[in-house]
């Protein structure tokens, strides 16, 4: 698996454990949610933005999103520590792989829309 490949088996366990319609409705709320805090990041406090990306680590899971997983751990461990050098590099590099990988998963739940179709 590649930094911008998704982990599709993650993916389609929690799809199979909710269902298509539930876990659209997941990944809608989980977009709109992670648009207003992308919006505001410029305006969050350390703390705040450790609560970010801690629940961003938790549940990209589930949508098989493991590198921008990674990267959210990676970045919630800097502000725990304390590393304010890397902070802006490692959210820069977030907001890029979680646009990435945002992206995938959309085009696979389009291309998977057409079964549940049916």
């Amino acid at each position: 698996m590649t930094k911008t490949e998704l982990n599709i088996s993650e993916l389609n366990q929690y799809l199979s454990t909710f269902g298509y319609e539930k876990f659209c409705f997941l990944w809608r709320e989980y977009l709109e949610s992670s648009s207003q805090s992308w919006a505001n990041m410029d305006n969050l406090d350390l703390s705040e933005k450790k609560y970010i990306f801690h629940n961003w680590r938790a549940g990209s899971k589930i949508f098989g999103m493991d590198s921008f997983s990674l990267l959210c751990q990676k970045t919630e461990e800097c502000i725990i520590n304390c590393r304010t050098a890397k902070i802006e590099k490692l959210i820069s590099d977030c907001k890029k792989s979680y646009d990435e990988q945002a992206e995938l998963v959309k085009i696979y739940i389009s291309q998977i829309k057409e079964d549940h179709e049916k």
